[in-house]
């Protein structure tokens, strides 16, 4: 297994599903990817770094799409962003684990974005989903890849997210970033990160009381739909 063509949007999608069935360690391995074993059993993102790794990229938070020139026949606007999605056992089936964080907001741009050209709708654009089994602290090293997908925003979906964008938009031009809350958003959610302390809390333009970070998110239950 080498890695795939940065430019080939198939490409991607079958190197994802090459390693199917394959734990991160033998992935690594045939690879010939040096990470130590600590680093991909530390923390939340241990795993996601492997899989990033995987496929060429490093640990850099872009904020343009992971594989910015990946395109393919009819694609007009080229661009992958690679996600991993960690998967538990349910009785009868996986499910997915967590919502799939999309970006993070900046409350002093989004009063000024159009929806089409938002920094969380670029985001969407194309995303290729690699799915990964998740192990406890310890085993994480023997996750194991269950298959990868591509996801694009189809017409049905768009106005939906749209919606949501839409509502938070509002709030915050209103300076009421400090009021959002999951609960408000159907499937594109406003998501908290961080610890929920006072280190978390941001000052912006367009209100007077400081807000929560948090980051555009799709919730769990339309990721397992």
């Amino acid at each position: 297994m080498r890695p795939p063509n940065p430019d080939s949007i198939a490409a991607l999608k079958n190197h994802g599903n090459r390693m199917s069935g394959k734990t991160v360690g033998q992935i690594l391995n045939e690879l010939e990817i040096n990470i130590d074993e600590a680093h991909i059993e530390s923390g939340k993102g241990g795993v996601g770094n492997a899989i990033q790794a995987a496929f060429g990229l490093g640990l850099d938070n872009r904020s343009e799409a992971d594989f910015p020139d990946a395109s393919g026949p009819g694609v007009e606007v080229p661009g992958v962003e690679l996600k991993i999605v960690p998967l538990k056992k349910g009785p009868n089936k996986w499910r997915v684990k967590e919502r799939q964080v999309i970006g993070m907001m900046n409350y002093d741009r989004l009063p000024r974005e159009e929806w089409s050209s938002s920094h969380a709708r670029t985001k969407m654009n194309r995303i290729l989903n690699v799915f990964v089994t998740h192990e406890p602290s310890g085993k994480r090293h023997k996750s194991i890849v269950k298959g990868a997908s591509i996801w694009e925003p189809d017409e049905f979906i768009d106005p939906i997210l749209k919606r949501d964008w839409l509502l938070c938009q509002s709030m915050v031009s209103e300076g009421s970033a400090h009021n959002l809350s999951e609960r408000f958003f159907k499937t594109l959610s406003a998501s908290r990160k961080g610890s929920g302390g006072k280190g978390d809390l941001v000052s912006y333009n367009y209100g007077t009381e400081p807000a929560l970070r948090r980051a555009f998110s799709l919730k769990v239950a339309y990721m397992n739909g």
